[in-house]
Protein backbone atom coordinates (compact mmCIF):
# COMPACT_ATOMS: atom_id res chain seq x y z
CA UNK A 1 0.00 0.00 0.00
CA UNK A 2 1.25 3.25 -0.27
CA UNK A 3 3.71 5.34 1.66
CA UNK A 4 3.54 9.05 2.77
CA UNK A 5 5.13 11.16 4.72
CA UNK A 6 4.35 14.51 7.02
CA UNK A 7 7.96 16.28 5.81
CA UNK A 8 10.14 17.63 9.04
CA UNK A 9 9.06 20.85 10.50
CA UNK A 10 5.16 20.43 9.53
CA UNK A 11 2.40 20.48 11.38
CA UNK A 12 0.31 17.11 12.43
CA UNK A 13 -1.83 15.52 9.60
CA UNK A 14 -5.02 14.14 10.29
CA UNK A 15 -6.84 11.96 7.77
CA UNK A 16 -9.47 9.26 7.86
CA UNK A 17 -8.42 8.14 11.31
CA UNK A 18 -4.30 8.13 10.83
CA UNK A 19 -2.12 11.06 12.15
CA UNK A 20 0.86 11.92 10.80
CA UNK A 21 3.45 13.84 12.96
CA UNK A 22 6.08 16.19 11.78
CA UNK A 23 8.60 13.80 9.93
CA UNK A 24 6.62 10.56 10.37
CA UNK A 25 5.57 8.02 7.40
CA UNK A 26 3.03 5.90 7.33
CA UNK A 27 1.26 3.20 5.04
CA UNK A 28 -1.99 3.95 4.24
CA UNK A 29 -4.75 1.45 2.30
CA UNK A 30 -5.73 4.07 0.17
CA UNK A 31 -4.04 7.19 -1.82
CA UNK A 32 -4.03 10.63 -0.35
CA UNK A 33 -5.39 13.97 -1.40
CA UNK A 34 -2.68 16.43 -2.05
CA UNK A 35 -4.01 18.95 -0.47
CA UNK A 36 -3.02 17.14 2.34
CA UNK A 37 0.25 18.32 2.17
CA UNK A 38 2.02 14.91 2.89
CA UNK A 39 4.93 13.81 0.23
CA UNK A 40 4.25 9.52 -1.20
CA UNK A 41 7.32 7.52 -0.81
CA UNK A 42 6.39 4.83 -2.34
CA UNK A 43 3.61 3.15 -4.65
CA UNK A 44 4.09 -0.33 -3.62
CA UNK A 45 2.08 -2.38 -3.80
CA UNK A 46 -0.28 -0.82 -5.44
CA UNK A 47 -4.01 0.10 -3.72
CA UNK A 48 -6.32 -2.84 -5.27
CA UNK A 49 -8.79 -1.90 -7.69
CA UNK A 50 -12.14 -1.12 -6.58
CA UNK A 51 -13.32 -3.86 -9.46
CA UNK A 52 -12.30 -7.38 -8.35
CA UNK A 53 -13.91 -8.83 -10.79
CA UNK A 54 -15.45 -8.63 -14.60
CA UNK A 55 -15.42 -11.25 -16.43
CA UNK A 56 -17.82 -13.15 -19.17
CA UNK A 57 -17.54 -16.95 -18.22
CA UNK A 58 -18.43 -19.77 -20.64
CA UNK A 59 -19.80 -22.52 -19.51
CA UNK A 60 -20.36 -25.47 -21.17
CA UNK A 61 -23.57 -27.68 -21.01
CA UNK A 62 -24.00 -29.94 -17.96
CA UNK A 63 -20.72 -28.44 -16.72
CA UNK A 64 -19.66 -26.14 -13.87
CA UNK A 65 -16.89 -23.06 -13.98
CA UNK A 66 -15.33 -22.00 -10.52
CA UNK A 67 -14.24 -18.22 -10.27
CA UNK A 68 -11.89 -17.31 -7.46
CA UNK A 69 -12.51 -13.35 -6.65
CA UNK A 70 -9.97 -11.60 -5.38
CA UNK A 71 -10.00 -10.12 -1.94
CA UNK A 72 -11.79 -7.27 -0.88
CA UNK A 73 -10.36 -4.51 1.20
CA UNK A 74 -12.81 -3.88 3.16
CA UNK A 75 -14.16 -7.53 3.42
CA UNK A 76 -17.64 -6.43 1.52
CA UNK A 77 -18.24 -6.16 -2.04
CA UNK A 78 -21.41 -5.81 -4.43
CA UNK A 79 -21.54 -9.26 -6.90
CA UNK A 80 -23.84 -9.46 -9.64
CA UNK A 81 -24.35 -12.47 -12.24
CA UNK A 82 -25.91 -12.02 -15.08
CA UNK A 83 -26.40 -14.52 -17.91
CA UNK A 84 -25.51 -12.87 -21.42
CA UNK A 85 -27.28 -16.26 -23.04
CA UNK A 86 -28.76 -20.11 -21.69
CA UNK A 87 -29.26 -19.97 -17.73
CA UNK A 88 -28.30 -21.40 -14.83
CA UNK A 89 -27.35 -20.87 -11.28
CA UNK A 90 -24.92 -20.46 -8.81
CA UNK A 91 -23.15 -20.97 -5.25
CA UNK A 92 -21.15 -18.83 -3.34
CA UNK A 93 -17.50 -19.78 -1.57
CA UNK A 94 -18.76 -23.52 -0.43
CA UNK A 95 -22.26 -23.11 -0.20
CA UNK A 96 -24.12 -25.76 -1.00
CA UNK A 97 -27.49 -23.81 -1.77
CA UNK A 98 -27.99 -22.68 -5.41
CA UNK A 99 -29.49 -19.59 -6.79
CA UNK A 100 -31.25 -19.56 -9.95
CA UNK A 101 -30.66 -17.09 -12.71
CA UNK A 102 -31.32 -16.20 -16.66
CA UNK A 103 -31.85 -14.00 -19.16
CA UNK A 104 -34.99 -12.54 -17.85
CA UNK A 105 -34.10 -12.72 -13.69
CA UNK A 106 -30.49 -12.04 -12.92
CA UNK A 107 -28.87 -11.53 -9.28
CA UNK A 108 -27.32 -8.56 -7.77
CA UNK A 109 -26.17 -8.26 -3.78
CA UNK A 110 -23.83 -7.62 -1.23
CA UNK A 111 -21.76 -10.01 -0.30
CA UNK A 112 -18.93 -10.30 2.50
CA UNK A 113 -16.00 -11.50 1.19
CA UNK A 114 -14.75 -13.92 3.73
CA UNK A 115 -18.08 -15.99 2.97
CA UNK A 116 -17.51 -16.12 -0.77
CA UNK A 117 -14.09 -16.14 -1.67
CA UNK A 118 -15.09 -17.90 -4.78
CA UNK A 119 -18.07 -18.14 -7.15
CA UNK A 120 -19.25 -21.33 -8.53
CA UNK A 121 -21.96 -21.25 -11.69
CA UNK A 122 -23.82 -24.61 -13.52
CA UNK A 123 -25.94 -24.79 -16.35
CA UNK A 124 -27.55 -27.61 -17.87
CA UNK A 125 -27.72 -25.98 -21.14
CA UNK A 126 -24.93 -24.17 -20.94
CA UNK A 127 -24.16 -20.22 -21.67
CA UNK A 128 -22.45 -17.33 -20.93
CA UNK A 129 -22.57 -15.59 -17.30
CA UNK A 130 -21.84 -11.88 -16.68
CA UNK A 131 -19.82 -11.69 -13.54
CA UNK A 132 -18.70 -8.15 -11.71
CA UNK A 133 -17.76 -8.23 -8.46
CA UNK A 134 -16.60 -4.40 -6.91
CA UNK A 135 -15.26 -3.37 -3.85
CA UNK A 136 -18.07 -2.22 -1.38
CA UNK A 137 -16.44 -0.29 1.56
CA UNK A 138 -19.17 -0.53 4.15
CA UNK A 139 -17.33 -1.10 7.60
CA UNK A 140 -14.39 0.28 9.07
CA UNK A 141 -11.62 -2.91 9.58
CA UNK A 142 -9.87 -3.00 12.65
CA UNK A 143 -6.36 -1.08 11.97
CA UNK A 144 -8.16 0.37 8.83
CA UNK A 145 -8.85 3.97 8.53
CA UNK A 146 -12.83 4.71 8.52
CA UNK A 147 -13.46 4.57 5.26
CA UNK A 148 -16.62 6.32 3.67
CA UNK A 149 -19.35 3.65 2.63
CA UNK A 150 -19.63 3.06 -1.00
CA UNK A 151 -23.43 2.20 -1.67
CA UNK A 152 -25.01 0.42 -4.20
CA UNK A 153 -25.05 2.01 -7.60
CA UNK A 154 -27.11 -0.01 -9.00
CA UNK A 155 -30.01 -2.51 -8.46
CA UNK A 156 -31.92 -3.50 -11.64
CA UNK A 157 -30.49 -2.58 -15.07
CA UNK A 158 -31.02 -4.61 -18.06
CA UNK A 159 -29.81 -3.65 -22.52
CA UNK A 160 -31.87 -0.80 -23.46
CA UNK A 161 -33.69 -3.04 -25.78
CA UNK A 162 -34.29 -6.38 -23.27
CA UNK A 163 -37.36 -6.33 -21.22
CA UNK A 164 -36.64 -6.84 -17.10
CA UNK A 165 -40.39 -8.12 -16.61
CA UNK A 166 -42.72 -8.78 -19.65
CA UNK A 167 -46.64 -9.20 -18.37
CA UNK A 168 -49.31 -9.63 -21.39
CA UNK A 169 -52.76 -10.38 -20.81
CA UNK A 170 -54.18 -12.19 -22.76
CA UNK A 171 -57.96 -12.86 -21.08
CA UNK A 172 -61.08 -10.65 -20.65
CA UNK A 173 -61.14 -11.87 -16.57
CA UNK A 174 -59.18 -11.14 -14.29
CA UNK A 175 -55.52 -13.34 -14.08
CA UNK A 176 -53.45 -13.83 -11.65
CA UNK A 177 -51.39 -10.84 -11.89
CA UNK A 178 -55.12 -9.00 -11.34
CA UNK A 179 -54.65 -6.10 -9.05
CA UNK A 180 -56.97 -3.93 -9.11
CA UNK A 181 -60.32 -3.95 -7.29
CA UNK A 182 -63.84 -2.67 -7.52
CA UNK A 183 -62.79 0.60 -6.71
CA UNK A 184 -61.17 1.44 -9.77
CA UNK A 185 -63.79 -0.28 -12.44
CA UNK A 186 -67.25 -1.78 -12.41
CA UNK A 187 -67.94 -5.34 -14.09
CA UNK A 188 -65.29 -6.53 -16.66
CA UNK A 189 -64.60 -3.36 -18.36
CA UNK A 190 -60.85 -2.81 -16.26
CA UNK A 191 -58.38 -4.99 -16.11
CA UNK A 192 -55.11 -4.79 -14.14
CA UNK A 193 -51.75 -6.18 -14.05
CA UNK A 194 -49.03 -5.42 -11.56
CA UNK A 195 -45.01 -5.93 -11.87
CA UNK A 196 -42.70 -6.00 -8.93
CA UNK A 197 -39.52 -6.62 -7.95
CA UNK A 198 -37.51 -6.66 -4.84
CA UNK A 199 -34.26 -5.07 -4.23
CA UNK A 200 -31.16 -6.93 -2.71
CA UNK A 201 -30.94 -4.28 0.30
CA UNK A 202 -33.29 -2.04 0.66
CA UNK A 203 -32.32 1.34 -0.79
CA UNK A 204 -32.20 4.39 2.10
CA UNK A 205 -32.47 7.62 1.16
CA UNK A 206 -32.00 10.12 4.18
CA UNK A 207 -31.29 14.11 3.85
CA UNK A 208 -28.04 13.40 2.98
CA UNK A 209 -28.88 11.19 -0.05
CA UNK A 210 -28.56 12.37 -3.57
CA UNK A 211 -30.06 9.62 -5.50
CA UNK A 212 -31.73 8.92 -9.36
CA UNK A 213 -34.60 6.79 -10.10
CA UNK A 214 -34.70 6.06 -13.26
CA UNK A 215 -37.51 3.92 -15.31
CA UNK A 216 -38.31 3.38 -18.75
CA UNK A 217 -41.33 1.34 -19.69
CA UNK A 218 -43.73 0.83 -22.56
CA UNK A 219 -47.02 -0.79 -23.29
CA UNK A 220 -48.36 -2.12 -26.44
CA UNK A 221 -52.42 -2.20 -26.96
CA UNK A 222 -53.90 -4.50 -29.68
CA UNK A 223 -56.84 -1.52 -29.89
CA UNK A 224 -55.21 1.44 -28.58
CA UNK A 225 -58.19 4.00 -30.23
CA UNK A 226 -60.59 2.27 -27.43
CA UNK A 227 -58.51 1.41 -24.76
CA UNK A 228 -57.55 3.91 -21.75
CA UNK A 229 -54.54 2.88 -20.02
CA UNK A 230 -52.80 4.02 -16.44
CA UNK A 231 -49.79 3.36 -15.63
CA UNK A 232 -48.26 3.50 -12.12
CA UNK A 233 -45.00 3.76 -10.74
CA UNK A 234 -44.39 3.10 -6.86
CA UNK A 235 -41.18 3.03 -4.26
CA UNK A 236 -42.33 0.48 -1.59
CA UNK A 237 -40.91 0.17 2.03
CA UNK A 238 -40.34 -3.04 3.06
CA UNK A 239 -43.69 -2.88 5.44
CA UNK A 240 -45.49 -1.71 2.31
CA UNK A 241 -45.65 1.85 2.75
CA UNK A 242 -45.46 4.12 -0.16
CA UNK A 243 -42.29 6.53 -0.24
CA UNK A 244 -43.45 7.17 -3.92
CA UNK A 245 -45.63 7.45 -6.43
CA UNK A 246 -45.66 8.30 -10.29
CA UNK A 247 -48.62 8.49 -12.52
CA UNK A 248 -49.73 8.77 -15.72
CA UNK A 249 -52.24 7.88 -18.34
CA UNK A 250 -52.03 6.86 -22.23
CA UNK A 251 -52.77 9.43 -25.39
CA UNK A 252 -55.83 8.31 -27.40
CA UNK A 253 -58.66 9.26 -29.20
CA UNK A 254 -60.93 8.05 -26.37
CA UNK A 255 -59.10 9.91 -23.78
CA UNK A 256 -58.60 13.29 -24.89
CA UNK A 257 -58.02 14.20 -21.06
CA UNK A 258 -54.89 13.10 -20.56
CA UNK A 259 -53.26 13.55 -17.03
CA UNK A 260 -50.38 12.65 -14.41
CA UNK A 261 -48.77 13.38 -10.92
CA UNK A 262 -46.39 12.48 -8.72
CA UNK A 263 -46.63 11.85 -4.44
CA UNK A 264 -43.51 12.07 -2.71
CA UNK A 265 -43.47 10.69 1.09
CA UNK A 266 -47.32 11.18 1.03
CA UNK A 267 -47.55 14.47 -0.77
CA UNK A 268 -49.17 15.43 -3.92
CA UNK A 269 -46.71 18.20 -4.88
CA UNK A 270 -46.94 18.06 -9.24
CA UNK A 271 -49.73 17.33 -11.58
CA UNK A 272 -50.27 17.62 -15.13
CA UNK A 273 -52.63 17.67 -18.12
CA UNK A 274 -50.18 17.94 -20.97
CA UNK A 275 -47.45 15.71 -20.09
CA UNK A 276 -48.10 12.65 -18.93
CA UNK A 277 -49.17 10.90 -21.73
CA UNK A 278 -48.07 7.55 -23.08
CA UNK A 279 -49.21 6.78 -26.15
CA UNK A 280 -49.50 2.87 -27.13
CA UNK A 281 -46.30 1.40 -28.83
CA UNK A 282 -43.93 4.03 -27.41
CA UNK A 283 -42.00 4.31 -24.46
CA UNK A 284 -42.21 6.31 -21.68
CA UNK A 285 -38.83 7.83 -19.42
CA UNK A 286 -39.91 8.86 -15.93
CA UNK A 287 -36.62 10.43 -13.74
CA UNK A 288 -36.94 11.75 -10.37
CA UNK A 289 -33.63 13.25 -8.70
CA UNK A 290 -32.77 14.54 -5.69
CA UNK A 291 -30.03 16.97 -4.68
CA UNK A 292 -30.48 17.72 -0.61
CA UNK A 293 -34.24 18.69 -0.30
CA UNK A 294 -34.63 19.76 -3.88
CA UNK A 295 -36.66 16.92 -5.81
CA UNK A 296 -36.93 17.28 -9.76
CA UNK A 297 -39.25 14.88 -11.80
CA UNK A 298 -38.20 14.62 -15.81
CA UNK A 299 -40.91 12.60 -18.60
CA UNK A 300 -39.25 12.22 -21.30
CA UNK A 301 -36.02 14.30 -20.93
CA UNK A 302 -37.20 17.63 -20.37
CA UNK A 303 -37.66 18.71 -16.53
CA UNK A 304 -40.92 19.35 -15.71
CA UNK A 305 -40.76 20.71 -12.11
CA UNK A 306 -38.61 21.02 -9.43
CA UNK A 307 -39.96 20.80 -5.49
CA UNK A 308 -38.23 21.69 -2.41
CA UNK A 309 -39.42 18.52 0.70
CA UNK A 310 -38.10 17.64 3.43
CA UNK A 311 -37.51 13.81 3.67
CA UNK A 312 -36.93 11.92 7.20
CA UNK A 313 -35.31 8.76 6.16
CA UNK A 314 -36.86 6.09 3.80
CA UNK A 315 -36.33 2.34 2.76
CA UNK A 316 -37.32 1.52 -0.69
CA UNK A 317 -37.21 -2.15 -0.11
CA UNK A 318 -39.47 -2.93 -3.38
CA UNK A 319 -40.60 -1.40 -6.99
CA UNK A 320 -44.25 -1.91 -8.38
CA UNK A 321 -44.93 -1.20 -12.10
CA UNK A 322 -48.96 -1.17 -12.53
CA UNK A 323 -51.23 -1.28 -15.30
CA UNK A 324 -54.94 -0.22 -15.51
CA UNK A 325 -57.02 -1.14 -18.67
CA UNK A 326 -60.37 -0.18 -19.70
CA UNK A 327 -62.13 -2.76 -22.25
CA UNK A 328 -60.41 -5.99 -21.72
CA UNK A 329 -61.24 -6.48 -25.40
CA UNK A 330 -57.85 -4.86 -26.14
CA UNK A 331 -55.09 -7.39 -25.19
CA UNK A 332 -52.13 -4.90 -23.09
CA UNK A 333 -48.62 -5.87 -22.95
CA UNK A 334 -46.26 -3.53 -20.40
CA UNK A 335 -42.85 -3.73 -20.33
CA UNK A 336 -40.01 -2.58 -17.93
CA UNK A 337 -37.29 -1.93 -19.86
CA UNK A 338 -35.24 -0.19 -17.53
CA UNK A 339 -35.40 0.81 -13.83
CA UNK A 340 -31.82 2.19 -12.34
CA UNK A 341 -31.34 3.36 -9.10
CA UNK A 342 -27.68 5.48 -7.90
CA UNK A 343 -26.43 7.02 -5.61
CA UNK A 344 -24.79 10.30 -6.81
Amino acid sequence: MPRYKNDEGQTPVRWRGITWESGQERDVPLFCPSHLGLTKVSDAPLVPGVVLLAEDVVVPAGGSVRKTIPPSLSGWMWLAVYPLSGSGSFSLGDGAAAIPVSTSSWWAGDVCWGRAESICILSDDGGVFRVVAEERPSRPMAGLPDIAAKPLSRYLVTADAQALWTITSGSVTWDANGVWGAGYGSGSSWHGVEMSGTLPNPLVIDQASDVNIFLECSFVSSNPTWALFYIMVRGLSAEGGERFVVYFTDESANSPSVSGYVVVGGTTWWTSASQSYCASGGRKIVGLSKRGNTWTISIDGPVVTTKTLAVDAWDIAKFTISMQQFRTYAVPTLAVHRLEVEYV
